[in-house]
């Protein structure tokens, strides 16, 4: 069963700082890009760039170090994927492959994956980006990472100790052209897993189409099969998911354990325009796997 779940493109925070174990106002070094002419729109804080198929764009960008002391930073290019909390994410790889991912960032972006700034100075870099041959509709969607590579930190982690670092992400769009295209979730499987020693059920969704869901709400359901009683339920709202992408959705027994049998998950996603009603069997073992 599959149904469409049409929603409207709303706005993401595609640039994203991370920091542990500093006070936040101790940003090391910044990074800024040089907005292309072909940006759809300079009022946006990420790259999102309308591309003719088979060509090569380099795109410019500057670090700058506001400190007394070198700094080494890693650079790494990861697809927009989706996390279990029902969150695009722009800085790791996914958790799932996807089968309908045709065009992976990672393979059409070249870069310097490490880079030195001189204290108290700034070094300007390029990234290429090699557009597919063939035409596409909607977006190929990923980012770019910044990293600290902090020699001290990785002392620290060999201990006990917390590791501190500093990240910022870009996230890069590019599109062949503007036509809307509607995102398609489809639930694949359900299955039950062990999850920090606890059960939780986990519902692998796939959207597989290139386009984003934002502002979604999920209300989950778990029954006995060919009962209307309700066990356990899990509303989520502010739903995002990525372009071709897979995600494992959870949703947590609550330290509870269900008898074995048969059990029936209901997922009812709503959007601004249309709503979607998806339905698996769920088959509970006797015994819980280990993930």
């Amino acid at each position: 069963m599959k149904k469409m779940l049409v929603l409207v493109f709303a706005f993401v925070f595609l640039l994203c700082f991370s920091k542990t174990g500093r006070a936040a106002s101790e940003f090391d070094f910044s990074v800024h890009f040089d907005l292309p002419k072909n940006q759809v729109s300079s009022n946006k804080t990420y790259l999102d760039l309308l591309v003719q198929p088979n060509s090569t764009q380099n795109i410019t960008y500057t670090l700058k170090n506001d400190t007394d002391k070198k700094i080494d930073v890693s650079v790494k290019v990861h697809e927009a994927s989706t996390n279990t909390n029902g969150v695009v994410e722009y800085a790791k790889k996914a958790d799932f492959k996807d089968s309908s991912l045709n065009n992976k960032m990672s393979d059409l972006v070249t870069y310097e994956k490490k880079v030195s700034i001189p204290a108290n100075s700034s070094v300007e870099k390029q990234i290429t980006v090699n557009i597919p041959k063939e035409k596409f509709d909607g977006v190929i969607a990923g980012g770019i990472t910044f990293q600290e590579i902090n020699e001290e930190d990785k002392e620290v982690k060999k201990g006990v100790g917390v590791e501190s670092t500093f990240s910022m992400t870009k996230a890069i769009l590019l599109r062949n052209n503007k036509k809307s295209i509607s995102p398609e979730l489809q639930l694949k499987e359900v299955s039950p897993i062990t999850l920090n020693s606890r059960s939780v059920i986990q519902a692998v969704i796939q959207n597989d189409r290139p386009a984003y869901i934002f502002q979604g709400k999920f209300d989950t359901r778990i029954q006995k099969k060919n009962s209307n009683k309700i066990l356990y339920q899990k509303k989520t709202k502010d739903i995002s998911v990525a372009p071709n992408s897979t995600f494992g959705y959870q949703i947590p027994l609550e330290g509870k354990k269900l008898k074995p049998g048969e059990y029936q998950l209901t997922i009812l996603a709503k959007g601004e325009k249309r709503n979607g009603n998806y339905k698996r069997i769920l088959r509970y073992p006797k015994k819980m796997p280990k993930t």
